[in-house]
């Protein structure tokens, strides 16, 4: 009988120690308040930035060239896609983070170990890792250029 009265207790301090978080209170069993729209525009919003992108296709076609908006953490794939969206020029990739490797930018498609391919510049050093991870600043100009890699 002991142990059956031990056990319901655990129950019952066990759900007094949940119940207050269900029921919409922190841990101090204050109400939090649910937000509203001016709460949000309280919010900080996320920091952004602008940088140059170029793409340059050699002598196939003209280089475009552009400015685009990104958010704090973007890199230099991401600056690429944000440029073929507001340009209307197809991004074909593969891969995430550091394995990310652009195939084609509109319809100029990598010609592999002894062809020209994408590879891209920031501010004129030759990208050292993948441009999934190369992370952005304010003002960087990044190259997209189809050539044989140097």
């Amino acid at each position: 009988m002991l142990t059956h009265c031990l056990a319901a207790f655990r129950w019952l301090a066990l759900f007094a120690l949940i119940l207050p978080w269900a029921g919409g209170c922190d841990r101090s069993g204050e109400a939090q308040k649910s937000k509203t729209s001016s709460d949000a525009m309280a919010e900080p919003l996320a920091a952004s930035f602008e940088v140059e992108v170029t793409v340059d296709y050699r002598n196939s076609q003209p280089a475009l060239e552009g400015k685009v908006k990104l958010l704090a953490g973007a890199t230099a794939f991401s600056a690429l896609e944000a440029f073929g969206n507001e340009s209307g020029i197809a991004v074909q990739s593969t891969g995430e983070g550091e394995t990310k490797f652009v195939v084609a930018i509109g319809d100029v498609v990598n010609l592999g170990a002894k062809g020209d391919n994408w590879t891209y510049r920031v501010n004129g050093q030759q990208g050292d890792r993948s441009a999934g991870i190369y992370q952005l600043k304010t003002g960087d100009k990044v190259s997209w250029i189809f050539g044989k890699y140097p």
